[in-house]
């Protein structure tokens, strides 16, 4: 296993404060914000101008133009809608993370063939028009056509991020043991692929938030989670990260956690 890669969320139009520095083009605040969850850990940075409307386009054009030349970080483009995502993925290629795609065969066609021209890395959710499936055995079925496409394409699965579709708690009849079964699946049965997740879903509408984010965190890591849509500069769940990472042997030595200790403790 490898040490788990965190995209940070912070900057969705979703918050009213974020949607505010959007729609004013505060420069200075959208690196602030970026440059902060990068310097906690991210490897990437989520952009959602979804709030934004007729709007949306030329917002994640200037905030992912601006993330990328002044910090060269990888932006995630989140937007549900694909001929968008197909534009930006031509003008920030390798650069650029596509989130996301339904695994339609329509959509994953037109998904995997834009990763594969530019370079792009792509997140495919394990949904369809027909709704979210509700046992993990369904999902699996849709990583399979996934699965065959990817391979017929010969694009390199390492840049393939398999959603397995995180629901609320809140509403979930059987918890989220349906999402976690599916991660444990796609290790088993697809394991060139990764797996990726937006945390903070699961506890929206409950109350200690950040709790339930951490807790889920550590136990779909367990199961083989290899990457986290969450608040890097949370301590807490970074910290329950790395106890986690250490105690599933990915972090050999408990390196990271150390390091993270100290970094917390000032030495």
């Amino acid at each position: 296993m490898t040490q788990i890669l965190v995209i940070g969320e912070l900057l969705n139009s979703s918050n009213t404060r974020i949607r505010e520095l959007l729609e004013n083009r505060d420069e200075k605040k959208l690196l602030e914000i970026a440059e902060a969850q990068l310097t906690a850990g991210a490897f990437a940075v989520d952009l959602n101008a979804g709030m934004m409307m007729e709007d949306e386009r030329e917002t994640l054009l200037w905030a992912a133009r601006v993330i990328r030349s002044k910090l060269d970080a990888t932006v995630s483009l989140d937007t549900p809608k694909t001929d968008l995502l197909i534009e930006l993925a031509a003008e920030f290629k390798e650069g650029a993370i596509l989130n996301s795609f339904t695994a339609d065969e329509d959509e994953m066609e037109r998904a995997l063939e834009a990763a594969g021209r530019t370079g792009s890395a792509v997140i495919i959710m394990l949904k369809s028009g027909e709704g979210i499936p509700e046992t993990a055995m369904l999902r699996l079925d849709l990583a399979s056509r996934v699965s065959v496409l990817a391979r017929r394409s010969g694009l390199d699965t390492s840049r393939v991020f398999l959603d397995p579709v995180l629901t609320p708690l809140a509403t979930a009849r059987d918890g989220l043991r349906v999402s976690l079964d599916t991660i444990g699946g796609l290790k088993r049965n697809f394991p060139n692929f990764r797996t990726i997740g937006g945390i903070s879903n699961v506890s929206f509408g409950l109350p200690r938030r950040r709790l339930v984010n951490r807790t889920f965190l550590a136990m779909a890591l367990s199961r083989g989670l290899d990457a986290a849509i969450c608040d890097p500069t949370d301590p807490d769940i970074i910290g329950t990260l790395r106890a986690a990472e250490a105690a599933s042997g990915s972090d050999p030595g408990c390196k990271g956690f150390l390091a993270h200790h100290r970094s917390r403790s000032g030495g």
